[in-house]
């Protein structure tokens, strides 16, 4: 059964995070903290002056990855969503709060796993370095972040702005726009870069994985988890494109129908994936959300943010089905 997992997607501004870790059936992670790359195996016992196994380029991208993915994961929706709520809260121009707005500024949550993770494996050699770079620089303005909107977070908690009428508000404001900015633009260069070298690694994978097995239930939901990214991809466009989008959706709309004939015929091997009723059932309902967007690009009004939003929220209802099966 795969080890296989992809991202959640958060509804923020079209930042589609990156798809899954290449980690085939019945292999080991390659995430273990303080592993070399390479080993594949704790250490023996052996003398310290033995001659250490090459390195494995392959297992060493995927712990880079694995790493980038958790902290587009667990970090970039925060991030945004906090955001968002200060914005509501304050005028967006200058900062300074609305009237009767009780300023109590939403957490960050901590960011040292994505720190830790990330710096272990920018040490497994050899190098990726487009890969490493949008890693690091992930961290470096996820961090820039985090001390700027700490220094608002105090001025709000300490009743300064009480004191001062939001004098203080107007400068520390800027400093947290840019540094959100700068953020996003990190956000969007990493999921870029492990996005094209995750989907090339899955999709080897699972080619690999189709000439050894066949065209077992692996293969077919990998390759629909795949096609539900695309076809995200295609809904979340600033512009939708009518026939790119139809084509997804019929790619996408045969492999839901394969799932389910194959389950259906397969009944021993469909009871070994725990959640296999509720990704086949939240594949349709990302295949009908979308198609409410492919309807209305056809129509004068167009798909409200809800009904984008509904796409999302289906699709990590996929997601986290598909990762805990």
């Amino acid at each position: 059964m795969s080890n296989r997992r992809f991202t959640l997607f958060h509804p923020v501004a079209a930042l589609a995070l990156a798809l899954l870790t290449a980690v085939g059936c019945g292999k080991s992670s390659p995430s273990g903290a303080g592993k070399q790359a390479g080993t594949g195996a704790p250490s023996t016992g052996t003398s310290a002056t033995a001659t250490p196994p090459p390195a494995d380029p392959a297992r060493a991208e995927s712990a880079k990855l694995e790493a980038a993915i958790e902290c587009l994961n667990n970090n970039s929706g925060r991030v945004f969503e906090v955001r968002d709520g200060y914005l509501g809260d304050v005028d967006p121009a200058t900062g300074v709060p609305l009237p009767n707005r009780p300023m109590n500024l939403m957490g960050l949550g901590t960011s040292e796993p994505c720190e830790r993770k990330v710096k272990a494996a920018a040490a497994l050699t050899p190098a990726v370095p487009e890969l490493d770079k949008a890693s690091a620089d992930y961290v470096a303005a996820l961090l820039a972040f985090r001390a700027a909107w700490d220094e608002l977070d105090a001025y709000y908690k300490k009743g300064e702005h009480k004191d001062d009428q939001g004098a203080k508000a107007k400068l520390l404001h800027p400093k947290v726009m840019a540094a959100v900015d700068a953020f996003a633009g990190a956000h969007d260069t990493l999921q870029a870069v492990v996005k094209q070298r995750n989907r090339l690694r899955h999709q080897a994978a699972l080619a690999e994985t189709e000439k050894r097995d066949g065209r077992n239930l692996e293969v077919i939901l990998g390759t629909l988890m795949l096609e539900a990214s695309s076809l995200l991809d295609v809904v979340d466009a600033r512009k939708p494109d009518a026939q790119q989008l139809a084509a997804q959706l019929a790619a996408y709309g045969k492999l839901v129908d394969e799932a389910d004939a194959y389950a259906a015929a397969h009944a021993d091997e469909a009871a070994k994936w725990g959640s296999l009723t509720n990704i086949r059932n939240y594949s349709k309902s990302l295949l009908a959300a979308s198609k409410v967007i492919d309807r209305k690009l056809a129509e004068p009004t167009p798909a409200t943010p809800a009904e984008h939003e509904e796409v999302v929220k289906q699709y990590n209802f996929l997601v986290d089905n598909y990762n805990h099966h």
